[in-house]
């Protein structure tokens, strides 16, 4: 992540790593909410927990 508003981010390819050796996780998805969305935020509370910064917090993505 970057402080530039218009090249916020850049991708530099797929890793696997556990999810609370990260500093922050951005949460999005578009409607349908189906229940693969629904696990996966049980997932990210878990590393949210570990003190990994959730930005759209798990639970309040279930309560959508």
């Amino acid at each position: 992540m970057k402080q530039n508003y218009e090249e916020w981010f850049s991708f530099v390819g797929e890793q696997d790593l556990p999810l609370a050796d990260l500093d922050v996780i951005l949460m999005r998805k578009d409607p349908p909410f189906d229940t693969e969305f629904i696990y996966a935020t049980y997932i990210l509370e878990r590393a949210e927990e570990k003190g990994t910064l959730i930005v759209n917090k798990p639970q309040s993505l279930r309560g959508l």
